[in-house]
């Protein structure tokens, strides 16, 4: 590991989880004796992120967190006496650091590095994903470190659901990261220059010369220069790839076990491969969890990563009251509901695709049933 490396990697310790109480503690300290050189190191490569021109923003930085230049230096230093165990998160960070040299890069540069990365990207990805190039390598490893510890449950998931589950997390990590590559990537160019690459193929500079070579650039310093700019970034991209790589194996895990039930229930064979798989189906929760539309050939599913008890009991109600209208049944998304040990809940429920009355008659009932529903 390099000096860089080992600055970057202790800002992004510092600033990362529980860094309010690490700023708390700090208050608390004496000032330190004689600080390291690297202590030292690190405290100035923070000021030069936070205030580059050397403004006074580092010490309004520190005085609105209620430090001084001494309290700062305890910090940023590696002493953890007091503080809490290594975070969870950790080994999430290292794995991520370490993905760029493990994803040798294309000895090219301009157009030619974007076209050869895209040809390791997911079909379609470059285009929608912002910063997709840069992130892939993040996303290469979470994959091969996914495929090392479920090895055995791949057999049924076809290449398309694979390159499906990848894009999930490249989009989740560009989210968190974008607005910070964004503001890095074209900090240095005055606003005329920036607005002239924008707006169209006269100006001098195109933005993706730009992005081109700040990618790989970047790639090149293993992310060194983002996580010194923007420290938490760094934490939050591991807690990303942590939990996208928990949630899926427990996807892949619980659908291994459930292939038997989900036979019996929606009709769809065992030995049918998962083909496809949309994820982030509403709002994440509960440590980066969410719906997922699971397609099994042309059979999908909602699968659920919580109780689904309540899907169930209306499918049951409306089933029951439908008894009393035979001519005229409700209907209801069957459901199908699971448990672990643990009482961790999940379930899967039946797709239903939506579309609109094609006649008056549908028009009719569907009203109908919406105030049969409601009484």
């Amino acid at each position: 590991m390099t000096t860089d490396d080992a600055d970057r990697d202790a800002l992004v310790r510092a600033e990362g989880v529980a860094w309010t109480a690490r700023l708390s503690w700090a208050r608390r300290q004496l000032p330190l004796l004689d600080p390291t050189a690297e202590t030292r190191a690190t405290l100035a490569k923070w000021q030069l992120a936070v205030d580059p021109g050397g403004l006074g923003g580092f010490d309004e930085r520190l005085r609105r967190v209620g430090l001084d230049h001494d309290r700062a230096l305890v910090a940023v230093s590696p002493v953890t006496d007091g503080l809490a165990e290594e975070p969870s998160w950790w080994p999430w960070y290292q794995q991520l650091v370490k993905a760029y040299p493990g994803e040798p890069l294309p000895a090219a540069t301009g157009d030619d590095w974007l076209r050869l990365v895209e040809q390791r990207l997911p079909p379609g990805t470059a285009s929608r994903i912002p910063f997709a190039h840069l992130l892939w390598p993040i996303v290469a490893a979470a994959w091969r470190s996914l495929v090392g510890r479920e090895a055995s449950l791949m057999a049924d998931i076809a290449e398309s659901a694979q390159q499906d589950l990848c894009r999930g997390l490249l989009a989740r990590l560009s989210d968190a990261a974008a607005p910070c590559l964004s503001a890095l990537m074209w900090e240095a160019v005055p606003f005329g220059q920036r607005f002239l690459a924008l707006i169209g193929p006269e100006s001098g500079e195109q933005p993706r010369a730009r992005y081109a070579e700040f990618c790989r650039a970047q790639a090149e310093g293993a992310l060194t220069e983002v996580f010194t700019r923007f420290p938490v970034l760094g934490s939050v991209l591991a807690k990303v790839v942590g939990q996208w790589t928990q949630s899926v194996s427990e996807l892949l895990v619980r659908l291994d076990r459930d292939r038997a039930a989900l036979a019996a229930r929606f009709q769809i064979p065992a030995t049918t491969p998962l083909t496809a798989v949309q994820g982030a189906v509403g709002d994440t929760h509960n440590d980066g969890r969410s719906v997922c539309i699971l397609s099994f050939g042309e059979s999908r599913l909602v699968y659920k990563p919580r109780n689904v008890a309540l899907e169930d009991l209306y499918e049951r109600l409306v089933t029951a009251l439908s008894r009393l209208t035979p001519q005229q049944p409700l209907r209801a998304a069957t459901a199908l509901t699971r448990s672990e040990p643990g009482g961790r809940d999940y379930g899967y429920v039946e797709y239903v695709t939506a579309r609109p009355c094609a006649t008056e008659q549908e028009l009719q009932g569907f009203y109908r049933n919406a105030g049969r529903t409601l009484a």
